[in-house]
């Protein structure tokens, strides 16, 4: 599974808060190179992978700790969706970082501002293996609409609004 995040200076007031929620669910979850694995993808003009699949495959409290302790690098006003699942699906998912074929691959996009690079193609290539999975958590009040229905248009995926995301995962 990889989270790919917004870090944009539209996202770094929530930036502290949505990375200990992500880091606790990740946290819970049972680490190992047998079982589920995770990385960590944040974005804004930029893209920076900032945990790899088999970086934390030992130990869900090192992950944990390692997601809640990312930062903001640059903070850009704009965002490029496109870029982030475009990394996200070709190179997150190598041998040399961890991934198993035999693997489902979840891509969980947790974004709250428009990006006029909304990724279709990407999630459209995403969508072709069965064994992957689209989730998108976002803020619906700032994020195109268009963009959200074109990332999880299919009923294997889901839209969650970003702040009842945050209220039910913040512990």
């Amino acid at each position: 599974m990889v989270f790919i995040i917004e870090a944009s200076a539209h996202t770094s007031s929530i930036h502290s808060e949505l990375m200990t929620v992500v880091g606790n669910l990740a946290g819970s979850l049972k680490i190992s190179t047998s079982d589920i694995q995770v990385g960590v993808i944040t974005f804004d003009n930029v893209v920076d992978e900032n945990i790899e699949l088999n970086d934390y495959y030992y130990s869900a409290s090192s992950l944990d700790s390692a997601i809640t302790s990312i930062t903001i690098p640059s903070a850009s006003s704009t965002v490029n969706l496109a870029d982030a699942l475009r990394y996200a699906f070709y190179d997150s998912f190598t041998l040399s970082k961890g991934n198993r074929f035999t693997a489902f691959k979840h891509f969980i996009v947790i974004a709250q501002t428009y990006s006029s690079q909304t990724g279709a193609a990407v999630a459209d290539q995403i969508r072709l293996n069965l064994r992957n999975q689209l989730f998108t958590i976002g803020n619906f009040m700032y994020m195109n609409e268009t963009i959200m229905q074109v990332l999880s248009e299919n009923i294997r995926e889901s839209i969650i609004p970003i702040q009842r995301y945050i209220e039910y995962f913040y512990l």
